[in-house]
Formats: structure tokens, C-alpha cells, sequence
């Protein structure tokens, strides 16, 4: 069986496994999977079906031969995007003994209550230790889905959840960055967004009296020789918004949170981004208990030639909270905000959901 963190490790973004450009093979029932630095592949080798069958593109979804469809259970257009496809999932046949590796599919934006199973593959009992995870994984992980095991025998060596993606910390996500922390992970104010509060803070009220004064002395001077009348007024009329600025940040700055994810104890907290950064220990609010009501959702709100991204913590009882947005170029790779997605999935052990807009 492959370790967690071994497993982690050969995760690259925008890839699947990286094992030195040699491809890694695992046989299935009628064929191969073959997982390399750049895709996953579903082989088959009797008759008509040979060649490539089924392949996994990062940002686009399964692609697949559309002659096929019926065979897996998919739509007959050849491509299923990757926000249709709900999850990968390894499950356990009793009855002839093997893993059944397949995903679960949405088969329309309306999503209704039951989605599809369609299988892609069958996995001997008998085979290499680690196989089952290694596919299946390398599949999630190529189309940005969380990975789940089902009905697995108390003997199996495959371990249930969200694949981990590698990322370096903190990890910018726009105007917040995520961390990790003793005992699970903080979303807190970047850096960046402290500093550019703090300037407004600060500028604001300096350029305000500059004004001020400037229109002042014109108004009240004997010796001023303004030719247009209206500009002291106009330069107390700036002054008067400067201040309204600076009020405006003031209040962004009382009203900014970061978010504290604890894994071990199933909760979210808010803390005041300013209670913070003058407190070590600052006081936590408007707790989330994270049970099977809750989820991670990276929602895809525009694209182009850059994405917009938001990334929201979503439960049954409560309104989702916003946990960043996120703009960036695409390139091919899994998107930031997913990564994100990914990450905070696999620490608190939630389901995950991806939604993309179709190019």
C-alpha cells in the first residue's frame, strides 16, 4: 500500500503521478491503467477494445470513446465535464470478489437527488497492494474530485477520503492566505490586504487635512487669486469623501475575520482578524459543528483569460461562509482555489464539490 505521505508526494499540480516519466501500470479486467507524469489512461487490449478508452484531462474531465458509452454507463457525447462528475470511488463487490473503480455522475447542470454510477474499470482481488489506491487516487487527482471508498472489507488496505494535493504554506488565495497551525488550519488576512488596509488607514486622513486646508486658505485669504471659483468648494467636497474613505476602512478592518478549521474536534470557528493580530489567543465565534452536513465547495463564477473562483464552507443549517476568492490565468493545472478545496477537505474529512463554467 502506498503511504499517505508518499501518496502526497507524487502528487504534482496539474498532473497525476510523477514516477520518473515511466509510466505506472495497473491491471484491471480486460486491460490496463496507465498512469504517467501527465494523464490517466484506461488501455484495453481484446478486441475492439484496444487503445485508449477512457482518459482523465486536468480541467476538462473524462474523454473517453464515444462508441463506448453504453459500456460505461456515460453519455454518448465522448467527454463528461469535470463538474458533472460528483466523485471517484473505489467499491467493493463481495459477490465476485474484486474493486469496482468508478465515478459518480451528475448527468446534467440540474443535478438531481440520485446521481449515476458508472464503472470504468474492475480490480482482481489478487493484485498488487496499492493498485486500488493508486488508480484511484491518480483519477481524483487528475480531475479534481474527492476520492471515497465503498464497502470496503475490514482487510483492505485502501484508505477512504479526499486525495491530498502537496501545497507549500501559507497558501495565497487572494486577499486571505491558509496555513497550517497547531491542531488544523487558518485562513486568515494576507499580508498584502493588512498593508493596503493600513495605508488607506493612514493616507486617507493625511490627504483629508491637505485638502482641507488648501480650500480653507483659498476661501478665507484676502491674498488668494483663484480664477475658478468652485475649486475650495470642490476641495472640501474631497476632504469630506477622504474621510468617508477612512471611516470605510476602519470599519472593513473591525469587520474583517479569519476562519479556524480544528479537525480533531469537528469545528469552525470566526475570530476577529484585528482581535488577532493584538491577542494571542483571541476569542472565537459563530461556531460550525463539521458533521456529514457540511461540505467544501469551490465554485468557478467566471472564465476567460482568468478565472474568477470562490471558495465557500457550506452547511445544512447555517449560511455557507465565505472563505476566499480567488482570480487567476489558467494554465492547465488544477486551479488554486481547488487545491484549496482539496486541502481543507482532507484535513476535516468533508465532502468536496468543484462546479466549472463549460469553455
Amino acid at each position: 500500500m502506498l503511504k499517505s505521505t508518499e501518496l502526497r508526494n507524487r502528487f504534482k499540480r496539474g498532473t497525476t503521478l510523477r514516477t520518473n516519466d515511466k509510466p505506472t501500470i495497473v491491471t484491471v479486467s480486460d486491460g490496463s491503467i496507465e498512469v504517467d507524469s501527465s494523464s490517466w489512461r484506461l488501455l484495453g487490449q481484446n478486441g475492439n477494445l484496444r487503445g485508449v478508452l477512457v482518459e482523465a484531462v486536468p480541467g476538462r474531465g473524462l474523454v473517453y470513446r464515444a462508441d463506448l458509452s453504453a459500456r460505461f454507463g456515460l453519455p454518448g457525447t465522448g467527454v463528461v465535464p469535470v463538474e458533472q462528475i460528483e466523485y471517484v470511488a473505489a467499491m467493493w463487490l463481495s459477490e465476485p470478489g474484486c474493486w469496482s473503480l468508478g465515478i459518480s455522475l451528475f448527468p446534467g447542470d440540474a443535478r438531481p437527488a440520485k446521481p449515476t454510477w458508472c464503472e470504468l474499470a474492475r480490480l482482481p482481488s489478487g493484485g498488487r497492494p496499492g493498485d486500488v489506491e493508486l488508480a484511484g487516487r491518480a483519477l481524483a487527482g487528475t480531475l479534481g474530485v474527492p476520492f471515497h471508498v465503498v464497502n470496503a472489507p475490514s482487510a483492505s488496505p485502501v484508505e477512504p477520503g479526499v486525495t491530498p494535493l502537496p501545497v507549500s504554506f501559507p497558501m495565497p488565495l487572494g486577499d486571505v492566505e491558509m496555513e497550517e497551525i497547531p491542531g488544523g488550519l487558518l485562513i486568515r488576512r494576507s499580508g498584502k490586504w493588512l498593508r493596503g488596509c493600513l495605508t488607506k488607514l493612514t493616507l486617507y486622513p493625511l490627504l483629508a487635512v491637505i485638502y482641507a486646508l488648501f480650500s480653507i486658505k483659498e476661501m478665507t485669504s484676502p491674498y488668494a487669486h483663484n480664477e475658478i471659483e468652485w475649486l475650495p468648494v470642490a476641495g472640501l467636497l474631497i476632504a469630506l469623501w477622504l474621510i468617508g474613505l477612512w471611516i470605510h476602512s476602519w470599519a472593513t478592518l473591525l469587520r474583517a475575520t479569519d476562519v479556524i478549521l480544528e479537525p480533531a474536534a469537528k469545528s469552525a470557528y470566526r475570530v476577529s482578524t484585528l482581535s488577532r493580530l493584538l491577542k494571542r489567543d483571541p476569542p472565537k465565534r459563530d461556531h460550525i459543528r463539521l458533521d456529514g452536513e457540511c461540505g467544501i465547495i469551490a465554485y468557478q463564477l467566471s472564465g476567460g483569460e482568468r478565472d474568477e473562483w470562490e471558495l465557500l464552507l457550506s452547511c445544512k443549517f447555517a449560511r455557507p461562509w465565505h472563505i476566499a476568492s480567488v482570480i487567476e490565468k489558467p494554465d492547465g493545472g488544477i486551479p488554486l482555489a481547488v487545491q484549496a478545496a482539496h486541502v481543507i477537505a482532507a484535513a476535516m474529512h468533508l465532502p468536496l464539490r468543484v462546479r466549472r463554467i463549460e469553455r
